[in-house]
């Protein structure tokens, strides 16, 4: 452009500019959005005024015309910047024709650019805002032109003209957030899993994003059983620090905050699934069934941090009762015992008031041996738990074998069922005596029946001898 503070005409008509015929116009120009979403703000920056040809009236029904800029228009400055790879000036005609192919994709860049250029404040252009309080927006009594058309949801709805009414559709692009939890024990995906204290739980977090992104921020708030391990958040395809910022012991009590680029929701023009990964570790202060450890998620979006549902995941750890008794259900203290996983690892506890918890790397003081009394097993997975007896009360007999103890709770949606179970252990006194280190009572019998014979033999003997006398 030779001098770009001439005044020019602008010919947007759709066979030059945006592929829209110069159409019939009404006095009173009038734009409707509809689809709107309630709390959000549309905004209208007008671009061009409507001309019409010498003579004609720019509201009659059958108006022809350009559309022409000011000298003192900012959006001059527009069009011989950032939007001239769009648009150039046709000099001869004293108009603006399209830089290149007219398509949808270049049209819906342009209007990106032309509503970035407009909410810039350095460079002085006004816009009208109405905040939606139903599904519908209506801007009216607008000058005939050309308008570029915002949401605060991050929407850019586009440019267009009074036509005399143009209507619009909001594409309302907001953007969702699910989060899942791995259940360890099937490798499977959802909103419960159990686990065990000191256990690694791994979470998935799927960001639904959008075309016309601004603003995304991942919110992820841990109560307090679980523990984040910071270093395992990732995101597939993407390059920390580049696309993303990671922010953790947040302010507004979240546990962490990913923040991405605008850069990089730039690159969104399709629908696309942001996959973050992470992972924590359930810790010491976890919640003991039917109480959950709760890890929740949300995205806040747009120019007003507008946020979405949030998603929710539910960590499920478990307890068992331990009861000695002997054979009238009478309480004995003084029985050890040890207990060992599926894998038949022997677990360490820490003592708790009222029986015991499942040690973590961090605590101190730690054993494998339980005493029992009555006593409270916590933080256990869902399991098939082996409980071995390895000493038994003064006067009773040591079990002989391992007891089996199922440890589990039913999930329904977010109704969870649990049963807790009250494992007894009876012993009994007398009897046989622990094998090992002797034979036990076999000899006292063996002895016994010797003597019973030997008196039974006696006394036939005398009997007989009396009867030959």
């Amino acid at each position: 452009m030779k001098k770009t503070s001439k005044i020019f005409s602008v010919v947007l008509a759709l066979v030059l500019v945006f592929a829209m015929a110069i159409p019939a116009f009404a006095a009173d120009g009038k734009i409707t959005i509809s689809n709107a979403v309630a709390g959000q703000d549309y905004t209208i920056y007008k671009m061009f005024d409507f001309t019409a040809i010498s003579g004609g009236n720019a509201g009659a029904t059958d108006a022809k015309g350009f559309y022409t800029i000011a000298d003192d228009s900012p959006w001059a400055a527009f069009l011989a910047g950032d939007g001239a790879p769009y648009l150039k000036a046709d000099e001869a005609n004293g108009t603006i024709v399209w830089n290149g192919a007219e398509t949808p994709e270049r049209k819906a860049e342009l209007a990106k650019l032309a509503v970035a250029y407009a909410k810039d404040e350095d460079n002085g252009i006004n816009g009208t805002t109405i905040t939606a309080d139903t599904t519908t927006v209506e801007f009216t009594g607008l000058d005939f032109g050309y308008y570029a058309i915002d949401s605060s949801l991050g929407t850019v709805c586009g440019l267009t003209n009074t036509n005399p009414s143009f209507e619009t559709h909001e594409k309302n692009t907001q953007p969702t957030i699910d989060k899942k939890v791995q259940e360890d024990s099937d490798n499977s995906w959802g909103k419960v899993n159990d686990a065990q204290i000191g256990d690694t739980v791994n979470f998935e977090t799927t960001v639904k994003a959008k075309a016309n992104s601004t603003n995304y921020v991942v919110h992820d708030k841990m109560e307090a059983g679980l523990t984040l391990k910071a270093d395992t958040i990732a995101i597939a395809g993407l390059e920390k620090d580049v696309d993303y910022t990671v922010a953790t012991g947040c302010g507004d009590g979240c546990t962490f905050e990913i923040t991405f680029t605008q850069e990089y929701l730039d690159s969104i023009t399709t629908d696309r699934d942001i996959v973050i990964t992470y992972s924590a570790v359930l810790n010491k202060d976890a919640e003991i069934v039917t109480d959950t450890n709760d890890n929740t998620t949300w995205l806040s979006y747009g120019d007003k941090a507008t946020v979405t549902a949030e998603s929710k995941t539910q960590t499920l750890t478990y307890y068992f009762n331990l009861k000695k008794t002997d054979v009238d259900g009478k309480q004995l203290e003084g029985a050890e015992f040890t207990l060992k996983d599926a894998t038949d690892k022997e677990i360490s506890f820490v003592a708790i008031d009222g029986g015991y918890r499942v040690a973590t790397a961090e605590d101190a003081n730690t054993t494998t041996t339980i005493v029992a009394g009555n006593v409270v097993i916590k933080g256990l997975d869902a399991d098939t738990y082996s409980l071995t007896e390895t000493k038994a009360p003064a006067g009773y007999n040591l079990l002989d074998d391992s007891i089996n103890v199922t440890v589990n709770a039913a999930t329904t949606g977010n109704t969870i069922t649990f049963a807790p179970v009250n494992q007894e252990v009876v012993n009994k006194t007398g009897g046989l005596l622990p094998e090992t280190g002797g034979i036990g009572t076999t000899i006292f019998y063996v002895v016994g029946l010797v003597l019973v014979l030997g008196a039974a033999v006696l006394l036939i003997t005398k009997k007989r001898m009396s009867c030959e006398a």
